[in-house]
């Protein structure tokens, strides 16, 4: 290198407008908080998902709660009772409908809730449903025409037509409401 370019290299003058031309402090300041800024939202969206993700993967408590139950020859509704007794669930039946005087034996060591209740109704039409840590308690057919109905009702019902006058004319910004429902 001869020795001009190396003056243009040591010269303060030269370094001062570079400086003054691509590091001036303000730009500085701002690209340095701009990076940071853009890491904190990296990891707070990181974080956030990983919330998002572990929440929907955990157990729900009707699949975490065991049971122990060793009950001989008692009825349905003592050990509807010492289900609610070891755990957070409560039941919901009618008596008209479920006959909770029948007699049963359970033996069932940390076992989880669905498979005890499977056991307590095997052989009858009772079915239940799991909400939360409500257990609700039915006939087949009755829970089933629930179901279906909810299923009915939380579809979308697309009504499509015109609404005309008594000349045949369209009546704009006219609205139909299904009675009983709004």
């Amino acid at each position: 290198m001869s020795h001009n370019a190396l003056d243009k290299f040591q010269n303060p003058k030269h370094y001062k407008s570079m400086k003054n031309k691509w590091l001036d402090p303000d730009q500085i300041f701002s690209l340095f908080w701009s990076v940071k800024t853009f890491r904190i939202m990296k990891i707070s969206v990181f974080l956030l998902l990983t919330g998002i993700i572990s929440v929907f993967a955990g157990n729900t408590y009707s699949q975490s709660a065991l049971l122990s139950i060793d009950m001989d020859g008692v009825a349905v509704e003592k050990v509807l009772s010492s289900i609610e007794d070891q755990s957070e669930f409560y039941f919901l039946y009618s008596n008209k409908l479920i006959d909770v005087e029948r007699k049963v034996s359970i033996q069932a060591d940390n076992k989880p809730v669905n498979e005890v209740l499977d056991r307590i109704f095997r052989g009858t039409d009772v079915r239940y449903v799991v909400v939360d840590r409500q257990i609700i308690l039915s006939k087949e057919d009755i829970l089933k025409m629930t179901l279906d109905m909810q299923k009915t009702a939380a579809q979308d019902i697309v009504i499509s037509g015109k609404v005309l006058d008594t000349n045949g004319n369209p009546l704009p910004g006219v609205n139909i409401f299904i009675k009983g429902i709004y």
